[in-house]
C-alpha cells in the first residue's frame, strides 16, 4: 500500500492528465452520440457536454501547474476553468430538476432569503479563514456549485423514475437509477472531498485524507467514475434511440392501419359490410398474440340502448346476449355512459354475465366510445385474450379507428336522412294531390245539403206548375167553347171566377221566383266549389287573397253548423301563386276554426298589406274554440299526428300547408291557449318565385 501511495505521489503528473483525459473524452463522447428523442435530458445535454470540457482542461491545467508550480497564468486558468465547470455543471442540475418540479426545487423557490444568507456566511468565512485566494475559490466552486449541481442532477434521475414523463417513458428504470447512482457518488467525491482548507469541513474531508484512507489519489477515482457516468449516459441515449426507433415504427404502422380502413370507407359498398371489412382491419393488430374478436354497437331508435350491429370472430352465445346492451350495463355500456376508452384484462360474471353452455365466458376487452365533440354513436370493440396487458400503441390505433367510424356512421346516417327527404320530396306532390281529392270529397259531402234543399225547392215549385198548368189548359179549352158559341162578358168573367186564374197565376209567380232563388244558390255553391279546386287553372297564376278566403269559407261553411264569420280585410296587391294550393291551405286552416268553434262561434279572417317589412300579405285566422294544449300544439304540424276521433281526420292537414307555405316562401305561426281559442298567421311575400315540379 506504500508503495502505491508513494508511486502516485511521485507521478501526479499522469494522474492529472489521466482524470482531465476521462472527463474530455467523456465529453466527446456525449457530443457525437446521435440524439433522436428530444426531451428535458437531452436538451439540457449541451450543458453537461461543456462541464465535461472545461473541467477536463482545468485537470490538464493542474498536470501543466504541477509540472510548473510558479507560474501564476496557469493558476488563474486552472481556478476559471474550475469555477466555469462548476457552473456547467449547476445549471444543467437546476434545470433538470425544474423540469421534474422536484420538492428540492420547491424548497429552494420558497427560500429565497435563506439560502442566499447561508451561502453568504459561507464564503465570508472561508475567504476570512483562508489565506490563500485561489484555494478558496476551488473549495466554494465545488461546496457551492459541483456538489449542489450533481446532487440535482442525481434526484432528477430518480424522479423520472417514479413520476409518469418523457424520459421514463424511453428509458427503463434500471439505467435511471443507475445514472443517479453515479452523480450521487460524483456529489459525494467531487463536491465535499475538497483541497485540504483552514475551516471545516474542508479541514477533514480533503484530497489528503482520501489518499491517506483509500491509498490512491481522487482524482484517479475521479476519471474511473467519469467513464462510469459517461457508461450510464450512453446507456441513457441509446434507450432513447430505440425509443424513438420504435415510436417512427409504431407511427408508420399507425399511419398504415388509418389508410387501410380509409381505403374501405371510400369504396361504394352495404353498410353492413364497410363495418365487417373496417373490424376486420382491427382485428389484424399486430401487437395481439391471439387474434382477437371485434363487435360495434350502435345507438339507433333508443338513445339508451346499444345495437349490435356488425361482429367479427363472436360466438353465437355472446351474439345473442349481447344483442341488445342498455348504457350502464356491461363494460360497453359503461364506455358509452362516461364516454371514455375502457379497457379490462379480465372480464368475469361481475362485470358482465355472459353464458355460453352453461359456463361463464372470460376474456379481456377493450371499449372506445364512438363520439366526436359528445356526439355519441355507438361502442367499438375489442375481445382479446384474458390477461392481456393493453399498450399505447393499441389505444392510439383503437382511437383513431373510432374516430374514422364515427364520420363512417355519421355519413351513412346523413345518406339516409337524405334518402328519407328525397323520398317524401318525390312524394309530397302526391301527398298533397291525395290530400285535396279527400277534402273535395268531404267538401262534397257537407255540401250535398247545400245543394239538396235548394233543389227540393225547385222541385217542388215546378211540381205544382205543372199541376196548375192543367188548370190552364182546362180554361183554355173552355174559353175557346165560349168563343166559338159567341157568349157574352159576364160569361167569360164567371169562367175567370170559376177557375180562380188570378189566385193561380200570383202563387205560380212565387214559385217561379223561389226556383229562381234556389238556382242562385246551387250556382253560388257550384262556383265556390269550382274556384276552390281551381279545375280550370293550372300552375302560376295572380289571385286576390281576400277573394280566396271568401271562396273557401262558401266551401267550409254551411248551414248545418251556425258560425258566426267576421271578415276585416284591407286592399291587397295580386298574389302570385299556385291557386288550388293555396286555397288547399287556407281550406286546412279554416276547416280546423270551423271543428274548433261550437255552435254560434266565432271566426274571425283579417288580411294587411305591410310593407315595411319586406311587401308581405299577412292572413290571421282566430277562433273562439277549445283551443290547444303546449304538448298538442308542439306536435301540429307532425304528419298524421290529430285530435279528432278515428276516421274523422288524417293528420295530414298543417303539415302539408307548411310543404305548400316554404314552396312559396312563406311561413305559419299558431298561437294557441286551451279554453280560449286559437290564432293562425301566414305570412305571404309578395315576391314569390314558386318552384317547378322537378325541385319537389
Amino acid at each position: 500500500m506504500e508503495f502505491i501511495q508513494n508511486y502516485f505521489s511521485n507521478h501526479m503528473d499522469m494522474v492529472y492528465f489521466f482524470y482531465g483525459t476521462c472527463f474530455i473524452f467523456m465529453g466527446v463522447s456525449l457530443y457525437i452520440q446521435p440524439r433522436t428523442e428530444n426531451n428535458v435530458l437531452t436538451k439540457n445535454l449541451w450543458l453537461l457536454i461543456l462541464f465535461c470540457l472545461t473541467h477536463g482542461f482545468h485537470e490538464l491545467a493542474e498536470m501543466l501547474l504541477y509540472s510548473y508550480p510558479s507560474s501564476p497564468p496557469l493558476l488563474a486558468i486552472k481556478t476559471t476553468l474550475l469555477l466555469t465547470s462548476c457552473c456547467f455543471l449547476f445549471l444543467f442540475g437546476k434545470n433538470l430538476l425544474s423540469i421534474c418540479d422536484n420538492n428540492v426545487m420547491n424548497f429552494v423557490c420558497k427560500n429565497k432569503i435563506i439560502l442566499p444568507a447561508a451561502i453568504a456566511i459561507v464564503v465570508i468565512i472561508a475567504f476570512n479563514v483562508e489565506t490563500e485566494l485561489p484555494t478558496a475559490i476551488d473549495i466554494l466552486s465545488r461546496y457551492l456549485l459541483a456538489l449542489p449541481g450533481s446532487s440535482m442532477a442525481a434526484i432528477s434521475f430518480v424522479s423520472f423514475v417514479n413520476k409518469e414523463n418523457e424520459i421514463q417513458k424511453a428509458a427503463t428504470t434500471r439505467t435511471l437509477l443507475f445514472a443517479a447512482a453515479t452523480f450521487t457518488v460524483y456529489s459525494i467525491i467531487s463536491g465535499l472531498i475538497v483541497p485540504k482548507g483552514s475551516f471545516t469541513p474542508s479541514n477533514m474531508l480533503n484530497y489528503s485524507a482520501f489518499h491517506l484512507f483509500v491509498g490512491m489519489p481522487i482524482e484517479l477515482v475521479s476519471g474511473m467514475l467519469a467513464l462510469t457516468m459517461l457508461a450510464s449516459l450512453v446507456l441513457l441515449l441509446r434507450e432513447f434511440n430505440i425509443s424513438i426507433q420504435k415510436k417512427f415504427i409504431d407511427n408508420a404502422y399507425h399511419l398504415s392501419f388509418i389508410n387501410r380502413i380509409k381505403d374501405v370507407s371510400l369504396q361504394p359498398m352495404d353498410f353492413t359490410v364497410e363495418l365487417g371489412k373496417i373490424l376486420n382491419i382491427i382485428c389484424a393488430i399486430r401487437s395481439m398474440p391471439v387474434k382477437p374478436a371485434a363487435s360495434i354497437f350502435l345507438i339507433e331508435d333508443d338513445p339508451d340502448v346499444l345495437v349490435l350491429k356488425s361482429q367479427v370472430g363472436l360466438e353465437d352465445g355472446i351474439i345473442k346476449a349481447c344483442g341488445f346492451i342498455v348504457k350502464d350495463k356491461c363494460i360497453c355500456g359503461y364506455a358509452a355512459e362516461t364516454g371514455t376508452v375502457m379497457f379490462k384484462s379480465v372480464i368475469d360474471n361481475k362485470l358482465c354475465k355472459i353464458f355460453i353452455d352453461g359456463k361463464t365466458t372470460k376474456r379481456g376487452q377493450y371499449s372506445v366510445p364512438i363520439s366526436s365533440d359528445g356526439n355519441l354513436l355507438g361502442v367499438l370493440n375489442l375481445y382479446v385474450k384474458e390477461g392481456h396487458t393493453p399498450n399505447n400503441l393499441e389505444k392510439r390505433l383503437l382511437s383513431s379507428a373510432s374516430k374514422i367510424l364515427h364520420s363512417v356512421i355519421g355519413r351513412h346516417n346523413a345518406e339516409k336522412r337524405i334518402q328519407y327527404i328525397e323520398y317524401m320530396r318525390k312524394n309530397e306532390v302526391l301527398l298533397t294531390e291525395l290530400n285535396r281529392m279527400a277534402d273535395l270529397a268531404t267538401v262534397s259531402a257537407g255540401l250535398s245539403h247545400e245543394i239538396n234543399n235548394p233543389l227540393s225547392f225547385v222541385k217542388s215549385s215546378v211540381s205544382l206548375i205543372q199541376k196548375k198548368v192543367m188548370v190552364f189548359d182546362h180554361f183554355i179549352r173552355h174559353t175557346k167553347s165560349l168563343i166559338e158559341k159567341g157568349s157574352s162578358l159576364n160569361d167569360y168573367k164567371e169562367l175567370l171566377e170559376q177557375f180562380e186564374i188570378d189566385e193561380y197565376m200570383a202563387l205560380i209567380k212565387k214559385k217561379i221566383d223561389t226556383s229562381y232563388r234556389g238556382i242562385d244558390r246551387i250556382m253560388e255553391v257550384v262556383n265556390a266549389l269550382k274556384t276552390f279546386s281551381r279545375c280550370d287553372v293550372l300552375g302560376v297564376d295572380e289571385v286576390n287573397i281576400n277573394a280566396c278566403i271568401d271562396n273557401t269559407l262558401a266551401v267550409v261553411i254551411n248551414r248545418r253548423k251556425k258560425v258566426n264569420i267576421v271578415k276585416e280585410y284591407s286592399e291587397l296587391p295580386p298574389y302570385t301563386c299556385e291557386p288550388t294550393a293555396i286555397n288547399q291551405c287556407l281550406y286546412q286552416v279554416l276547416e280546423n276554426a270551423k271543428h274548433a268553434v261550437s255552435d254560434n262561434g266565432t271566426i274571425r279572417c283579417s288580411t294587411s298589406h305591410i310593407v315595411e317589412q319586406g311587401d308581405i300579405i299577412t292572413i290571421r285566422i282566430e277562433d273562439d274554440g277549445v283551443g290547444m294544449s303546449e304538448d298538442t300544439l308542439k306536435k301540429a304540424f307532425v304528419p298524421f299526428f290529430t285530435t279528432r276521433e278515428v276516421g274523422s281526420g288524417k293528420g295530414l292537414g298543417l303539415s302539408i300547408v307548411k310543404g305548400i307555405l316554404n314552396r312559396h316562401g312563406a311561413n305559419i305561426e299558431i298561437e294557441s291557449y286551451e279554453g280560449k281559442g286559437t290564432s293562425v298567421t301566414i305570412r305571404l311575400p309578395i315576391i314569390c318565385l314558386v318552384p317547378d315540379e322537378d325541385s319537389f
